[in-house]
This record gives structure tokens, sequence and C-alpha cells, in this order.
């Protein structure tokens, strides 16, 4: 189980580096962005598979990873490939920003509100 362990740092370790590797990249150069962002995600699955394995802080960094996947992902799609100056592909790429900005703001005013919430009822 401790190799499990290891080896899953490991991994954190190597994609936070390779994330940093990737903002230095050219625009050109976005081909391998796609299987970065899926090393992403399977490393997500894993380290859900051996949650009961893993601290929490190791855990939740790896989760903090899903953060990192989508926008890479987006990357890659819209800088590859012939169909990357398509109007349908640019029209969904516009529709899922759209989505993820406001599921993200949809959530930030719902942490504002609770915490509103919760200042009202300590203080009273």
């Amino acid at each position: 189980m401790a190799e499990r362990v290891i080896a899953t740092e490991q991994g954190v370790r190597l994609a936070a580096d390779r994330a940093a590797e990737v903002l230095e990249l050219e625009p050109v150069r976005v081909l391998g962005l796609y299987g970065d962002s899926l090393d992403l995600v399977a490393a997500l699955i894993v380290s859900s598979l051996l949650r009961r394995h893993l601290s929490l802080r190791l855990w939740r960094a790896i989760h903090l990873l899903a953060y990192v996947s989508w926008p890479v992902a987006l990357w890659h799609t819209l800088g590859t490939g012939t169909d990357a100056s398509t109007a349908w592909l640019r029209l969904t790429s516009i529709a899922c920003i759209t989505v993820v900005v406001t599921a993200l703001a949809s959530r930030l005013l719902r942490r504002s509100d609770a915490a509103k919430h919760l200042a009202r009822q300590v203080s009273t």
C-alpha cells in the first residue's frame, strides 16, 4: 500500500511539473495537451478508487487538478486540427465556456450568501 501512495504522490508532482511546462508552450504546440488532460482525469479516477489509502490532503490536491484539466482540453480543442477554425466548434466552445463560467459564478455567489447567513446567525 505504501508503494501506491508514493507512486500517487510522484504522479501528482509530475502532473504539476507538466502543467508548468504547458503554460510555456507556444499555441502551435497544443496537440499533446489532450493526452495531458486525459492523464489528469485518469489521476482523478485512480485517486478516487484509492481514496481510503490516501490522506485527505493528497486526495484533495489531486482533485484540484480537475480544474486544470478542462482548460487544458479546451486549449487543445481550439488549437489543433482542421475543425479548430470552424464556426460550429467555436460556438460549441463558447457554449461550454459560458456554462462553466455560469456554474462557477453561481457557486461563488452561493458561498458568499452562505457566509453572510452564517455571519448573521453568529451575530444574533
